[in-house]
């Protein structure tokens, strides 16, 4: 049984990775809103009963912020800049897109990585997803192996 993290975590990637590539190249921003969690401030009260605004302190969005910061430190994707809750102007890098344009080793032709991921993210098709991403994340590590040279 795999680790509650590491499922998310690869829910998370396969979405991220699949809308950047049907965006690619086109720069886009990626924030927690795109996996489903609202990341609107809350309004509470305030001394004296005034309204007060404050960022809310969402674990999942947290996550969700790690989980773009790795991908952005594996070399997947560059971002240009990160707020409190979002990264601007995110796009796949050479590596990425690489990995994204492959085919499945199940495969010889059909839909690639990249079109799997962002038809399983859009239809809800978790296993799938999971398994995809599992994929892409070999893959990319195979085109890491082969770019370091010692």
């Amino acid at each position: 049984m795999k680790s509650e993290n590491i499922e998310k975590f690869n829910d998370i990637v396969g979405t991220v990775l699949g809308h950047l590539y049907a965006r690619f190249p086109v720069p886009t921003i990626i924030d927690a809103e795109l996996i489903g969690i609202n990341t609107a401030c809350e309004v509470v009260e305030g001394p004296g009963g005034v309204g007060q605004i404050v960022d809310r302190d969402d674990e999942d969005e947290r996550f969700f912020l790690h989980t773009v910061s790795w991908l952005v430190s594996a070399g997947f994707a560059q971002a240009g800049h990160r707020t409190s809750s979002a990264f601007i102007n995110v796009v796949l890098t050479s590596k990425g897109l690489e990995v994204l344009k492959a085919y499945p080793s199940s495969l010889t032709a059909g839909p690639s990585i990249g079109d799997q991921l962002l038809g399983a993210s859009k239809s809800g098709a978790t296993a799938l997803l999971r398994s995809t991403v599992n994929e892409a994340l070999s893959l990319g590590c195979k085109y890491i192996s082969q770019s370091v040279s010692f």
